[in-house]
């Protein structure tokens, strides 16, 4: 059921509604609103991907740092084991040398044979 317009507000046919028509007005704020919508989405969409982008660049530049100090890790860690070898090995030489008590046959006075 339509309801009779007053002729005075009816539009012309063939000519377009006038500017201040308020369902042109709402319509249009409404896709304006939409359209910003749209863009701050779409911009926080970028803002996020590359700050996701960032910390995986940032997250693989850890792994490779900490790649490579494991393998620092590991090499002094084989340095240090061989140094304490080398420890032991002059400590034990050190005893040996200075330290050993003579056996009792070195200690036994040698008889001349007169």
């Amino acid at each position: 059921m339509d309801r009779p317009t007053a002729p005075h507000l009816r539009p012309i046919p063939g000519q377009p509604r006038a500017p201040t028509d308020p369902t042109r007005s709402a319509g249009q704020a409404a896709m304006a609103l939409i359209q910003r919508a749209a863009e701050l989405a779409k911009s926080a969409e970028e803002r996020a991907e590359k700050i996701a982008e960032q910390a995986i660049a940032e997250l693989q530049d850890a792994r490779n740092e900490i790649r490579s100090l494991e393998a620092r890790l590991l090499d002094a860690e084989a340095r240090a084991r061989e140094a304490e070898k080398w420890i032991l090995r002059i400590h034990q030489s050190i005893e040996e040398q200075f330290f050993v008590a003579p056996s009792p046959a070195a200690r036994a006075p040698r008889r001349s044979a007169a």
